[in-house]
């Protein structure tokens, strides 16, 4: 089964900007503050956004379609911009 993306193309999607937090370890016994998670911004084109996810990719050729996937879950993401 094809992707629902297959007949998009970088003419007809939208740039996006993904700014989402992940986890931070720290090895070691810690009693100072800050202690933060770290927070990253990820660019691609929107490929889906549903309920549940976030596609994005990088890289689009006309032979071969989309590459380079980026798929976030959506509860650490904090802005699409």
């Amino acid at each position: 089964m094809r992707a629902p993306w297959s007949r998009l193309t970088p003419d007809n999607v939208r740039t996006v900007v993904i700014e989402w937090a992940d986890i931070t370890n720290i090895p070691n016994w810690n009693d100072q503050e800050p202690v933060k998670y770290a927070v990253f911004r990820t660019l691609g084109w929107l490929l889906e956004s549903n309920d549940d996810r976030i596609v994005i990719a990088s890289t689009w050729n006309p032979e071969d379609g989309w590459s380079e996937f980026n798929v976030f879950p959506k509860s650490p993401v904090r802005s699409v911009a």
